[in-house]
């Protein structure tokens, strides 16, 4: 404890030390205008009324609970005959407004005149209850005006002849904690009275903030207090230092007490719990009926397992019969080493990428599984009737365990649906929910007569029941105005949850805090509740596939986010959900995927889960939906139209970038001027150059083709820059050296062997590739045959990275949705790729300890790094003629560099791919029980394990910074 100066030591005032009372009761809050009590203030004010022993203390500007008022908790402490008085905030009239009129631009009004003469009535009134000279200890608080010093000749008559006053909150400098005004007003007041008032002195109070002390009084400074006023600058902060100290005790000694109230409080609500378990028998009912319906599922999808195992089975013998027919006449025409590479391929597929494909016959079953097989699946991933026995207490245990509303509206539904829909939520093993009900006027019978009859069991089931039809978007915001929970979750008034889903969302919640939207794979319910059909799984939070659909669809929401956008907009129902999805996405991008089906939407007769087309307004409101989107974020009015049922595309005018189209090449003339000639002659974009990376051509033609192009670029017919690279072959040095010689703000990394579909393919890849947050942007590339070569990269399949929907049909679709929709990877194939500059120098380029594969998929995975998304386009179209400058297969050593680097994200799954998707096939299918994880199948590839590959590369990361930090180029 420290002792400041000789003639002075705090200490032997005791009640510094003390603890005030708090004047408010424990769960009062002080109002949003009032300004909080530093800590540090509180022992000074306990010193200074100790110090000065005042009868009267009066107070001007406590804006609200005088629980907020350091003096008065110090003068109601004190154990004095003290009489203290809080009156209320300064008044604001007409003068002042003139007086702020200068630093702020505001003007005074009439009206506000009048409520400004108002206050100072009502301050006159207030200081007639003082005889003059009776009050000893005056604080101005709160908010000064700049009259502050006319209106203190108002207070002057009314101080003892031993008054002091004391000013708070005078702002040493400018800060955030400090308004202006009130900074400028005080500083104003404070200037008036030291220049009247010799005897005044400051004491820092924290925050940048000092509080003034002025001797007002005929008698001069009180002699206890005459060494306060003798202190150097120096005692003066060590004061300080110790008043901080006292006021961070107290501060914990408020923090400890509220943290009873709260403890308190959480009792309360055990036992309000305990009170609702008498509705347990009903719960168990709804669980057994659920449970029996589980049984009659599981024997259905019996036979369709079966079916499914044998249709692999028979897949299998297929494939290995014709890798048997296909490596025999390898070996006659072509020798041992070609049937080595042959075999090679069919094992790891080109660039890495399994061919392990199912026979024809089976395709459409495992591609499109029916409901029986799926089913099976279904059932496999449900949590077992132990599992969910153990959640409630399970739950008990959450951290955070907030509120949950479901808000549903409702509209003339099947009654029984509708008591199923309630029933599912009953059964939830989590119990802080509560279900909003809203019903837009329902004229069919049963449907009032069951939301009542359950609102009347339940407490927890609310019901709001309107004259009229408001639509969906009308009736669902009624909904959420009804809701009270921190959270609301979406769901149909006939759809069907799982009885763990508000347990997985709130385990998700638990596990970031800071989430504002959970989502949930779903299913399809038949209208009759009796099959679940597949619908697409989903990927995680990926932005630009709101842009082709809505495929969060149902979710859990925070409800003041949903509020704070305006909620679901009724000019847009029917695509009320998707419009809302786009808007949520450009607020927040802490969105979290639950990767479990959850939720069960029934395809009743008119449902949108039924048919596509059964509600066809509903398709311009969508597009509408989506150009209001675009808009927002770019600035730029967009277009929207269906390119085929279910695909829409928008496009906008591009921001104007000058692209450098960078390609490495080698000899195989033919090739390089098909891709030339196909991008100069068909490319509507106008603002770029092409740089031709040499990596060393031996053949005469290709040389003459070299003459002939700077010919025409010297006649500045096309601008083509041929740039020389010596040294064995290095794909990631051939990129960087095309990089350091092009001109353009904007980069487009491409192969020689590629041949331009549509005049817009670069109009394309530069609008999106300058939208916010993206870093790099892929393309769909087609085989000569028009089936996929590249519609995106999923790490860890094949083992390491592998192209999803290789060699599937150009407009596949299935259980990952559409190939024909935007989404965001974690990588795209460098045969074609763009990125703005800006992107490319933050990851440091190419990284050249490959050799040619793979490390296109480490630079983008590298940008994600850098919280940049990685998008597929599959609107940019072109063909490519792969492998057909240089040999494709993988190199072990590129295949043990990349598997250093994405071990990490292997071993946690790609999080833009479902985990309930197989690994070892490129077209999606669900994963069996039995086959190989991501991580088992890299450590097959590179006979390393996975333990070992994290290691290595944490040593080469530290061995790489260990040589920059010394100037030198890292080693492979």
């Amino acid at each position: 404890m420290e002792r400041i100066g000789v003639r002075f030591n705090p200490l032997d005032h005791p009640a510094m030390l003390s603890i005030p009372a708090h004047s408010a009761a424990p769960d009062e809050a002080p109002t949003s205008s009032a300004r909080l009590v530093r800590p540090i203030q509180i022992p000074l004010a306990m010193f200074l009324v100790d110090l000065l022993r005042p009868s009267v203390v009066v107070e001007v500007g406590t804006r609200g609970s005088v629980a907020d008022s350091a003096i008065s908790r110090a003068a109601q402490s004190s154990g004095s005959a003290c009489q203290y008085v809080a009156l209320n905030p300064w008044p604001q009239d007409a003068d002042d407004a003139d007086d702020v009129e200068g630093a702020q631009g505001g003007q005074g009004d009439a009206e506000a005149s009048g409520a400004a003469d108002e206050k100072v009535a009502d301050l006159a009134a207030a200081l007639a209850q003082f005889a003059d000279g009776s009050i000893d200890l005056l604080c101005l608080a709160g908010s000064c005006p700049f009259r502050a010093v006319h209106d203190f000749e108002r207070l002057e008559p009314k101080l003892s002849d031993q008054g002091v006053v004391v000013l708070p909150d005078l702002a040493e400098r400018r800060n955030e904690l400090v308004d202006i005004v009130d900074m400028v007003g005080a500083k104003r007041l404070w200037e008036a009275l030291a220049d009247q008032y010799p005897q005044h002195l400051l004491l820092p109070s924290g925050d940048g903030l000092e509080m003034g002390i002025v001797v007002v009084g005929s008698q001069g400074v009180p002699a206890r207090a005459q060494p306060l006023f003798a202190l150097t600058d120096a005692d003066r902060e060590a004061f300080a230092r110790l008043a901080a100290r006292l006021g961070a005790g107290i501060a914990d000694h408020e923090e400890a007490r509220r943290l009873r109230a709260e403890v308190a409080d959480l009792t309360m609500a055990r036992q309000e719990m305990e009170r609702e378990r008498v509705k347990l028998a009903r719960d168990q009912a709804a669980a057994l009926n659920m449970e029996t319906a589980r049984a009659t599922a599981l024997e259905v999808g019996l036979a369709g397992a079966q079916a499914y195992t044998a249709a692999l089975e028979s897949s299998r013998v297929v494939r290995l019969t014709k890798l048997a027919r296909a490596s025999g006449m390898v070996l006659r025409h072509k020798g041992p080493v070609a049937l080595s590479r042959h075999v090679g391929q069919w094992l790891l597929g080109r660039r890495g990428y399994h061919l392990n494909d199912i026979a024809s016959e089976n395709k459409e079953e495992v591609i499109h599984p029916s409901a029986a097989v799926y089913q099976a699946w279904y059932e496999t991933q449900r949590p077992l009737p132990g599992d969910l026995e153990a959640q409630p207490a399970a739950s008990q245990q959450f951290a955070h365990r907030p509120l949950i509303s479901f808000v549903t509206p409702v509209y003339n539904t099947d009654p029984q649906a509708l008591e199923q829909t309630i029933q599912s939520v009953l059964a939830q093993t989590y119990d802080h929910w509560e279900l909003c009900l809203v019903d837009g006027g329902s004229t069919k019978a049963g449907v009032r007569e069951t939301l009542q009859r359950f609102a009347a069991e339940d407490p927890r089931i609310r019901v709001q029941l309107l004259d009229e039809n408001r639509g969906i978007a009308g009736n669902s915001n009624a909904a959420v105005a009804l809701a009270r929970g921190e959270f609301v979750t979406l769901l149909d008034h006939d759809d069907l949850v799982e009885p763990d889903l508000l347990y997985c969302v709130v385990e998700a919640i638990n596990q970031t805090p800071e989430a504002d939207v959970v989502y949930y794979d779903e299913n399809l319910l038949a209208a009759d509740g009796s099959q679940v059909f597949p619908l697409h799984f989903r990927p995680a939070w990926s932005p630009e596939l709101l842009l082709s659909s809505p495929y969060i669809t149902h979710c859990t929401i925070r409800r003041q986010l949903l509020l704070d956008i305006g909620g679901f907009d009724p000019a847009l129902d029917g695509a009320q959900d998707w419009d809302l999805f786009l808007r949520l996405s450009e607020q927040t991008d802490n969105v979290v995927r639950v990767p479990r089906v959850l939720y069960h939407w029934r395809m009743v007769e008119g449902s949108a889960a039924a048919r596509l087309d059964a509600k066809p307004e509903v398709f311009e409101r969508q597009l509408a939906a989506i150009r209001n989107h675009v808009r927002r974020v770019t600035g730029q009015e967009a277009t929207a139209w269906w390119y085929a049922a279910g695909i829409p595309r928008v496009t906008w005018t591009p921001a104007p970038t000058h692209v450098s189209i960078i390609i490495p090449t080698k000899d195989k003339v033919e090739v390089l001027r098909r891709c030339l000639s196909s991008i100069l002659k068909k490319t509507a974009y106008k603002d770029y150059d092409i740089v031709l990376v040499d990596t060393g051509s031996v053949e005469p033609a290709t040389h003459r083709y070299y003459a002939t192009l700077r010919r025409e670029a010297e006649r500045a017919r096309t601008r083509v820059t041929i740039v020389p690279y010596e040294g064995a072959f290095n794909y990631s040095r051939a990129c960087n050296e095309g990089a350091r010689h092009a001109e353009g703000a904007t980069l487009l990394f491409m192969n020689n062997d590629m041949e331009i579909l549509d005049a817009d393919w670069l109009d394309e890849l530069v609008r999106f590739s300058n939208l916010p947050g993206v870093g790099v942007v892929g393309a769909k590339l087609l085989y000569p045959d028009r089936r996929i070569q590249h519609a995106g990269v999923v790490v860890g399949s094949a083992g390491l990275a592998g192209h999803i929907y290789y060699r599937a049909e150009e407009h596949v679709a299935g259980l990952f949705g559409s190939v024909n929709w935007y989404r965001d990877y974690l990588a795209v194939t460098g045969a074609l790729h763009m990125m703005r500059r800006e992107v490319y120098d933050a990851v440091g380029g190419y990284d050249e300890t490959y050799d040619v594969s793979y490390s296109d998929v480490a630079f983008c995975y590298r940008a994600t790094r850098l919280g940049l998304r990685i998008l597929y386009d599959p609107f940019v179209r072109i063909l490519h003629y792969e492998s057909q400058t240089r040999d494709r297969m993988p190199s072990l050593h590129d295949m043990r560099v990349a598997g250093m680097e994405l071990a990490q994200a292997i071993e946690e799954g790609d999080p833009f791919f479902s985990p309930h998707l197989s690994c070892r096939h490129a077209m999606p299918q669900l994963k069996r029980d039995d086959e190989p994880t991501p991580a088992q199948m890299l450590e097959r590839s590179v006979g390393v394990s996975i333990e070992t590959l994290k290691a290595q590369h944490s040593s080469r990361v530290e061995l790489a910074a260990a040589a920059m930090s010394v100037g030198a180029k890292p080693q492979p």
